[in-house]
């Protein structure tokens, strides 16, 4: 889970954990984003549900696909979303991966975790994943930590390889694990906790050096299941036996119990994960985002334990991601298996909507490519078949029909033909092109003899056939690199065939440069705005030459732009639907090398309604030093951020102070004549005067005069 601060005291949640008989259905993950978004992952499911910060399920959709491949996703172990504009989301599955999606869902890479060595994958009650960044500025994660579903290992894994950096061992099989958000704070907030569920126990690692854990082994007479660490030292541990969750000062002691079963709002049945929004000033601050796993919910709890909301949480298999293209069921050839007549080759079937190219093969050699295929001499009596590859943004798969055996064409006791003659090469072919990954390569086709009928390419890796690699050109990628590149072509009439194949040439890796993390950010990452004019910072993939920008996702209705060299790109919203909506835009890029198709995200809400001050008294007159104002306000839209008080209704001179729904502050008389609010998308209500109210004692000395 991500981790956020958790202010002291720790208020009352009312959680209960209880057996997880309901967890086919209950969610078994959760983390919740800068922005309120809560991501909740499930045992079995595979897919990603989303959750806004005001409960609704409506405006942002599932995402994630069940299975084994790249960007599909297993039961959820934990999920965890990092710190930023940025907010990417890391998930731990039951397949041992840890995987980097963005906030919309688009796979971004990923690693395998070490083989099982105690059990199989449970994600109800081992394993875990925290993403710690260094102050609540920072959007890049500094280090990834993981306890292992299936081995008694704590690894630390470094966020720019995803290569696994340090490895603890701990005495049982590790559940759910925190970090610290901060390496400056007290002395017991520097530590990484892990449950270890078998001992009834709770370890602690040093956060810069694993090997030297467990530092401390804290034992319990209870189960422990998710942990929480805040900035002031405070320890929240699950406990699954008596159902509750236990808070433990710096010192070490426990001060508080919270527990509460039942399906009543604010109540829980089982809960696996929970989630803490950050201290940031505005009406999120320190709620808890609860998977109430017994009651297929999740619950967006204060402070001081009251409900704001409860959502449903019954599972789901994500939206459709892209997949590299399976065939499950193999081409087929039809057409007469004659010398002279015309084959064609059908493609099966395939999942990942790919396209498709096909390659004739006699006896394994390449002969012809295309969809249909006319059947020389030199066919007779061979093992004819067509290879179908498919093609889409993930990546490309082939499938092999059978073969099929051609007969000789019919003799005719006409007047004798003359044989022809086989082709015969008589000048190589060539490649043409900058030799150094990224870029693509030109084959010539040389020369033949013998007047052929047809060609047919292939380009080779160090004299291995490259898959898929049949047509006159061919993109370098990164296996090219340090290996040797050749070109060959098969010429083919009547007579039969002859292969020529061109010198080879050397690949080089392409230079490095500066790592840049592609995607969309509007106005900042600010979490609301008052306009649906806004500010776009796109930074592209190298090679990019335009950006695709649109307010949906089918991408109906878009702008192309060329690519901007400040990354800054002006944008609409769309403005219309209500206010609590979040405007999503979507960004493609285009490109020699890049996949049209991938899609980046970014939401922002927009809020254009003011927010309004309801009350706002202070309790001594102008001719006082100082005296105590008293001011509520409200808003419908992006909650209130901060109040304005001034002498009169200007803002010239006038002060600024964050706000909860009630503030009270010290202020001298004559400053505080009037009051305003200012929600976080930078609406302001009107003015108010600020009544003057009476304290108690003045009240009563009033009464006996």
């Amino acid at each position: 889970m991500s981790r956020r601060l958790l202010a002291v005291p720790l208020a009352l949640l009312g959680l209960l954990l209880a057996a997880p008989a309901a967890l086919a259905v209950g969610p078994s993950a959760i983390g919740t984003g800068s922005d309120g978004t809560s991501y909740v992952g499930y045992p079995l499911t595979g897919g990603i549900q989303r959750i806004a910060v005001d409960g609704s399920t409506t405006a942002l959709s599932s995402w994630g696909s069940p299975g084994t491949g790249e960007g599909q996703l297993g039961g959820a172990v934990g999920v965890a979303v990092a710190a930023g504009a940025d907010g990417h989301v890391w998930v731990l599955d039951t397949n041992r991966r840890v995987q980097e999606f963005t906030r919309g869902g688009q796979f971004v890479r990923g690693t395998q975790l070490p083989a099982c060595t105690n059990g199989t994958p449970d994600a109800t009650k081992y394993g875990g994943i925290d993403v710690r960044v260094d102050g609540a500025a920072s959007t890049d994660p500094v280090a990834i930590y993981v306890a292992h579903p299936c081995a008694n290992q704590v690894l630390k894994l470094n966020p720019s390889t995803l290569a696994v950096t340090q490895t603890a061992t701990t005495t049982s099989r590790p559940g759910r694990i925190a970090s610290p958000r901060y390496l400056t704070g007290p002395t017991n907030t520097r530590a990484v906790y892990v449950a270890l569920p078998d001992a009834r126990a709770v370890a602690s690692y040093a956060p810069t050096d694993l090997g030297v854990g467990p530092d401390a082994l804290r034992s319990y007479d209870y189960t422990p299941s998710d942990l929480f660490i805040d900035e002031f030292g405070v320890l929240a541990v699950g406990d699954t036996t008596n159902q509750g969750i236990r808070l433990y000062g710096s010192d070490g002691n426990q001060f508080r119990y919270l527990a509460g079963s039942g399906s009543s709002p604010g109540l829980v049945t089982d809960v696996q994960a929970f989630d803490v929004a950050g201290q940031d000033g505005t009406d999120k601050a320190g709620n808890l985002f609860i998977a109430d796993s017994g009651n297929s919910r999740v619950q967006r709890l204060t402070s001081f334990g009251s409900t704001i909301w409860t959502a449903a949480a019954t599972g789901t298999s994500g939206g459709p991601a892209t997949q590299t293209p399976t065939n499950t069921a193999v081409p087929t050839i039809s057409g007469t298996a004659t010398v002279g007549q015309t084959l064609t080759c059908a493609p099966g079937t395939w999942t990942g909507t790919p396209s498709f190219t096909y390659a004739w093969r006699r006896g394994g050699t390449p002969v012809a490519t295309g969809a249909s295929y006319a059947l020389v001499a030199a066919d007779a009596g061979q093992p004819i078949t067509c290879v179908v590859t498919g093609t889409n943004g993930a990546g490309s798969s082939s499938a092999t029909s059978a073969a099929v055996t051609p007969a000789a064409a019919p003799t005719t006791p006409t007047t004798p033909t003359t044989p022809v003659a086989a082709p015969v090469n008589t000048a190589r072919p060539g490649i043409q092109g900058t030799t150094v990954v990224g870029n693509t390569l030109t084959g010539t086709q040389g020369s033949f003899s013998n007047t052929p009928t047809g060609y047919a390419y292939q380009w080779r890796r160090d004299g291995a056939a490259i898959t898929g690699a049949t047509g006159t050109t061919y993109a370098l990628v990164a296996a090219d690199a340090g290996r040797t590149i050749s070109f060959a072509v098969t010429a083919t009439n009547a007579g039969g065939s002859a292969t020529a194949v061109s010198d080879g040439v050397a690949v080089t890796a392409a230079p490095a440069t500066p790592s840049t993390r592609v995607g969309v950010t509007i106005n900042g990452g600010a979490e609301a705005t008052n306009t649906a004019s806004v500010s776009l910072r796109i930074r592209e993939p190298l090679g990019a030459t335009a950006v695709v920008i649109s307010n949906d996702g089918s991408f109906d209705t878009s702008s192309q732009v060329a690519v901007a060299a400040n990354d800054t790109y002006a944008w609409t919203l769309d403005a219309r639907g209500s206010e609590r909506r979040a405007r999503v835009v979507y960004v493609r890029f285009v490109g020699a090398l890049i996949d049209g198709n991938q899609t980046f995200t970014d939401d922002i809400l927009l809020d254009t309604t003011a927010p309004t001050v309801t009350t706002a008294t202070i309790n001594a007159r102008t001719t006082a030093r100082t005296a105590t104002a008293k001011v509520a306000a409200t808003d419908s839209g992006s909650g209130v951020s901060t109040i304005q008080y001034a002498r009169n209704q200007s803002t010239t001179g006038a002060r600024t102070l964050k706000l909860a729904k009630t503030r009270s502050f010290k202020v001298k008389p004559k400053n505080a004549r009037w009051v305003r609010a200012v929600d976080v998308a930078g609406n302001r209500s009107k003015w108010k005067r600020i009544a003057y109210k009476a304290p108690k004692k003045a009240k009563k000395a009033a009464a006996k005069g």
